[in-house]
C-alpha cells in the first residue's frame, strides 16, 4: 500500500472514531461522509458572538445541582493535506464530567478559537472559530462521546467547554495547538549552527523572543562583513514574523564576533513556531554561511 493510501486510511479511521455529531444523540442521524465533511470544513474568520443556551428545566426527580465541570483530557491529530493546501488539526475531548451530577437538560457546549476567544460576563462566547452544543443527557447515552473540533494547525488555540442550566454555569478552558510545520521545532533557548564561525540563536527574555545571528572572524584581512537574522511565520515562510535585523561593517574589519538582532512579543504572535534564517558573509577573500531552522514560540 502506498504512503498516500496509508495516510488516507489513517485519517479516515481517526475521523470515523473521533468525529461525533449529534447523530449519537439525535433521532435524525447523518452518515459518516457528512460528519467528515462538516468536521474538515475550512473555517473563515470567527463566528458572531454565541450565547450559551440555558437549556430546559430539570425533569422531575433529577438533580438540581449547578454544573461544576472537571478538567477534560484533549488529544489532537494532524489531518493536514499538503496536496490540497489544507493544514488542520483535529481535537478530541476524551470525556466531559461533572463534580456533582447534573440533570439531563443541562447544555454542554465546546468552542475552538484563537487566543482572543473568551466567555463574556453575559454568558456569550466571542471570537470562536466553531462550536457544538449537546445536552448532558445526550452525552450520558451509552457509547456517546463529545464531538470533535477542527482548527488550523500550527496556531496557538483555545478550547472552551461550557455547561449551563437554570442553577448556574461552569466553564473550563485549555490552551493547546497541533503542529504541522511546527512539528520538531526546537525549544527555547535554541541555536542553529555551530557558531564556528556562524550561527543563529533564539531565546526568551520575559515576553520577548530575541533572535540573534553571530559571525566570528579571527583574522583582519576582510574588507567587508555582513550578517543578518530573520524570522518568518510557519503558515508561509515568506511572511515575516519579525523585522529583518542586519549588521555590516567596512574595512577595516577587526577580529571579533559580529551580531544582528531582531525580536517579537510572544503575546502578539498567534503561531506555535517560527523559522529563523541567517545569512552571513565576508569579502576579502569571500566566504558565506546560510543557516535556517525552526524554533518554538511558547
Amino acid at each position: 500500500m502506498s504512503s498516500i493510501k496509508i495516510k488516507s486510511y489513517i485519517i479516515k479511521t481517526i475521523l470515523s472514531i473521533l468525529v461525533l455529531s449529534e447523530v449519537s444523540c439525535s433521532e435524525d442521524p447523518k452518515n459518516l461522509g457528512e460528519l467528515v465533511a462538516a468536521a474538515k470544513s475550512v473555517l473563515d474568520g470567527t463566528n458572531a458572538p454565541v450565547p450559551i443556551p440555558p437549556g430546559n428545566p430539570a425533569p422531575p426527580g433529577q438533580p438540581v445541582n449547578a454544573p461544576d465541570l472537571q478538567e477534560s483530557t484533549i488529544t489532537s491529530f494532524d489531518i493536514s493535506d499538503e496536496d490540497e493546501l489544507s493544514f488542520l488539526g483535529l481535537f478530541s475531548i476524551q470525556s466531559i464530567d461533572f463534580v456533582l451530577p447534573v440533570h439531563d437538560n443541562t447544555t454542554v457546549s465546546a468552542f475552538i478559537g484563537g487566543r482572543n476567544m473568551a466567555l463574556t460576563p453575559e454568558n456569550t462566547v466571542i471570537n470562536s472559530f466553531s462550536h457544538w452544543t449537546v445536552t448532558a443527557g445526550q452525552l450520558a447515552q451509552p457509547g456517546a462521546n463529545p464531538p470533535a473540533l477542527v482548527g488550523p494547525s500550527d496556531r496557538k488555540l483555545k478550547i472552551l467547554i461550557v455547561a449551563r442550566n437554570e442553577f448556574g454555569i461552569s466553564s473550563k478552558v485549555k490552551q493547546l495547538g497541533q503542529g504541522h510545520f511546527c512539528t520538531g521545532a526546537a525549544a527555547l533557548p535554541a541555536t542553529v549552527g555551530t557558531c564556528a564561525p556562524a550561527c543563529a540563536k533564539a531565546s526568551l527574555n520575559g515576553d520577548t523572543v530575541e533572535f540573534k545571528s553571530e559571525f566570528a572572524v579571527s583574522v583582519d584581512t576582510f574588507d567587508y562583513l555582513y550578517t543578518d537574522i530573520a524570522a518568518s511565520q510557519p503558515i508561509s515562510f515568506s511572511i515575516p514574523a519579525a523585522p529583518l535585523g542586519y549588521f555590516d561593517i567596512f574595512d577595516p574589519v577587526p577580529p571579533g564576533t559580529y551580531s544582528a538582532t531582531t525580536s517579537l512579543n510572544r503575546n502578539n504572535f498567534d503561531y506555535m513556531c517560527v523559522e529563523i534564517v541567517s545569512y552571513s558573509y565576508a569579502d576579502g577573500p569571500f566566504q558565506d554561511y546560510f543557516l535556517r531552522g525552526r524554533v518554538t514560540i511558547p
